[in-house]
């Protein structure tokens, strides 16, 4: 009888070199894009519909659905009814604190090739472990559930690194109800548009670029931010993967980072000296 709906208010880019939510040419088809799941009351098969749609549509196909009546006008329109033309542009709203370059304005991209990139966005790999199967995404989503015994490790990657939750991974209870630290991310000292991988116990959990924790202080001034930086922060990168939590155990968890050089099949891993 519910009517659900399911979406994100803006993606996260996971491009290296790039920044999270930063919306550039490289990264703005995973910035642009989110989910949208509409159930209706009542509704017992779905269908798929590649339209044009925004957030400000969500409240108007909300009213919509339950045939309410309003009062007021709204920016958006039902995602039930014919969608009004585009002018084949997708803007993003620009946020000083996480701006990419010399930005003035909003940033402006072309929708049609950003949703093409979207649809040729690497699949999941197949194979593997039941639990371990949905984290193998992207172009070395195949690393995800092999030991690292089994990989060639090279030497060091000749940088540091810290993780973000670390005193978590260090006592973890696979039984708490609150949830378990599988969301892992952390720094390193690296400028480098690299691309890592996470081991947890042994195990390869996940993987993630480098993107760039901070713009430059010059752009983001010239962007109209005011943002107090520690000194040097915009040399910091970081790392976000999600692991599957069937890695974690209970107690202390061996996390470690690596460099990857190559792909899934001639994949070489350098040890990240992690704090």
């Amino acid at each position: 009888e519910s009517l659900i709906v399911v979406t994100a208010d803006h993606g996260a880019a996971f491009v290296a070199g790039e920044t999270l939510r930063g919306a550039s040419e490289g990264n703005y088809q995973e910035v642009a894009w989110v989910p949208l799941l509409v159930k209706a009351p009542r509704q017992g098969e779905g269908e798929r519909r590649d339209v044009p749609a925004r957030s400000v549509d969500l409240l108007p196909t909300i009213a919509d659905h339950l045939d309410a009546d309003l009062s007021w006008d709204l920016d958006g329109a039902s995602l039930l009814g014919p969608r009004p033309r585009t002018d084949g542009r997708v803007e993003l709203l620009l946020a000083a604190d996480i701006a990419f370059g010399e930005q003035d304005e909003n940033p402006v991209f072309d929708r049609e090739e950003g949703f093409e990139r979207v649809l040729k966005g690497a699949p999941p790999y197949v194979g593997g472990r039941a639990e371990v199967r949905p984290y193998r995404l992207g172009r070395l989503g195949g690393l995800v559930g092999r030991k690292v015994d089994e990989l060639d490790v090279a030497e060091s990657a000749g940088f540091s690194g810290r993780l973000t939750d670390k005193d978590a991974l260090a006592d973890v209870d696979v039984d708490d109800e609150d949830g378990v630290p599988s969301y892992v991310t952390g720094e390193v000292e690296s400028g480098r548009p690299l691309s890592l991988a996470v081991s947890v116990n042994g195990v390869i959990g996940g993987w993630s670029g480098l993107t760039r924790t901070y713009a430059d202080v010059e752009d983001i001034r010239r962007a109209g931010g005011d943002v107090d930086l520690p000194e040097g922060s915009q040399d910091v990168y970081t790392f976000r993967t999600f692991v599957p939590p069937s890695l974690l155990r209970d107690g202390r968890n061996d996390v470690e980072v690596f460099v990857v050089e190559g792909g899934v099949d001639d994949a070489r891993l350098r040890r990240v000296a992690m704090e």
